[in-house]
Formats: C-alpha cells, structure tokens, sequence
C-alpha cells in the first residue's frame, strides 16, 4: 500500500470480503488475482465484491485531508448541537446512549467532551501516534478545588476521601476541613498511545458512557454506528473471542503530523 494506488475504501473491502484473513489480504493487497486468492483457500466471496475489488480504485486519500475533514465535522457537529433546542438535544445525546440530564451547559459539555474522545479514538485508530486524550462524558472524576479551604485562605485544596451514598451517588470529603460534597467533575483520560490495546480500549469506551456489561465486540459495532452519523473513519476491527483488537488503516504510523492544538 505504500505506493497509495488504492482507496482507503477498497483496502477495507478487501478486509471485509477475505474476512480479515492476512494471507488472502496481503495476496490481494500485493496485487494477486481476488478469484484466485478466494478459489485457493476456499473463502467464497460474492461474485459482485469480486468484480469491485478487481476494478482497484483512485488514489489513497491523504490522510491530512481525512483529519482536515474530520476536523470540519467536530466543527459542524458542536455548532449544530448548541443551536438545537431542548428536546432535539436530548433526542441527540439518546441516539449516542449518552445521558441527558442536566441544563443546557451539561448538556452541551457531555456533547463536546464525547465527540472531542470519539474523534481522537478515530484519529488513533488511523495513526498510531496520535494520542488519545480527553474528558469522561459523565462527571465521574473528583471534585475541583475544595471552595471552603479557597475561601478560608487555605489555598487550592484538591484533597479528598469518598464513599459511596445511597448506591447512586458518591460523597466526597475534604481531608483537610471535612467539607463534603457530591459535585463531581469529568475523569481525566489519557495520554493513551494505543487504542488497540484492550485495556486502553475498555478505558476509552467507558469514558464515552458505554455500560461494563456490554462486550467489546458490541461496543465497536455501536462505535462504528456512532462514527457513519458524525463522518469519522473508524478503522478498528476486533476477533469475535472479544480479545483481538487491530487497525485496518493503510496509513504508516506518524504519517499524519497531527497537532492537537489544531482540533
């Protein structure tokens, strides 16, 4: 692929119609007849994907102009959602599984702080260099500065104890003046340099409000959902025993000279 004379797209429909499997892939990829290759190791593969996979296709997008484009959509996306009123908001945030409580200034940071993770999940799934990091989408983190030792002189205190409360809700002490309180702010996520590992992956996906009890194997499928609305590539797959996770990007790592500060 180095020579960039297929699409990103046609790299994936070989992927899908071979099933991933690397010695057709690389066959096929390498430029081997895709009869041939399905004939040999026995995979059938419809007759129609054959004669697409065979046509080949333009040249592989750049992949500053995809991070350009993806950079264009957040942009779309969080305008778009900040002019929405009250009901289209929260009907917003159900189609992603987020929660919808809260006034409109949650409502509007639970937005920016999932599609800011989501996009950068993306952005790694198509360079390894880009580092992941963000905000969890519920404030599920400590408190800030403790307001009581502010206000008493004692500086910006962010020392705190907690214990849960009533199942639902955790309540937080100041180990300093004993203040309590339940306020909580976003958990910090990252610099995550790999989202194919599955421990940073579970990581990440939970910051982005999916449930524990969900597989990895369904939260990706839900992901690759999530990112056709918003126009990311999403280039992940994942084995079905939950435990495999790998990119199906065509880019080199650190291709992508990617800036944050750009975001």
């Amino acid at each position: 692929m180095a020579d960039g004379k297929k699409t990103v797209r046609w790299v994936v429909a070989v992927l899908d119609a071979f099933h991933g499997q690397h010695s057709a892939v690389s066959a096929v990829i390498g430029g081997a007849d895709p009869s041939v290759a399905a004939n040999f190791l026995g995979i059938e593969v419809e007759k129609k994907i054959l004669s697409e996979i065979k046509k080949g296709g333009a040249p592989i997008e750049p992949i500053k102009e995809k991070i350009s484009e993806i950079r264009s959509n957040i942009r779309k996306h969080k305008s778009n959602f900040k002019n929405f009123r009250t009901d289209a908001q929260k009907e917003r945030l159900r189609e992603f599984g987020l929660p919808i409580s809260g006034n409109k200034q949650e409502r509007d940071g639970k937005f920016i702080r999932f599609i800011d993770l989501l996009a950068l999940l993306c952005l790694n799934s198509m360079d390894g260099s880009i580092k992941i990091k963000g905000e969890s989408v519920k404030k599920e983190g400590e408190p800030g500065s403790c307001p009581t030792c502010l206000n008493g002189g004692r500086g910006n205190v962010r020392s705190w104890s907690s214990r849960r409360y009533n199942r639902s809700k955790t309540i937080f002490s100041c180990t300093v003046c004993r203040t309590t309180t339940t306020d909580q702010l976003p958990r910090k996520i990252g610099p995550i340099s790999d989202i194919t590992n599955t421990s940073n992956f579970d990581s990440v996906t939970f910051a982005l409000a999916f449930r524990k009890n969900i597989s990895r194997v369904q939260r990706l499928a839900k992901l690759k959902q999530y990112c056709k609305k918003l126009g990311f590539p999403l280039m992940l797959k994942i084995s079905s025993n939950n435990k495999d996770i790998s990119r199906t990007s065509s880019y080199t790592k650190g291709s992508s000279d990617f800036q944050k500060s750009d975001f």
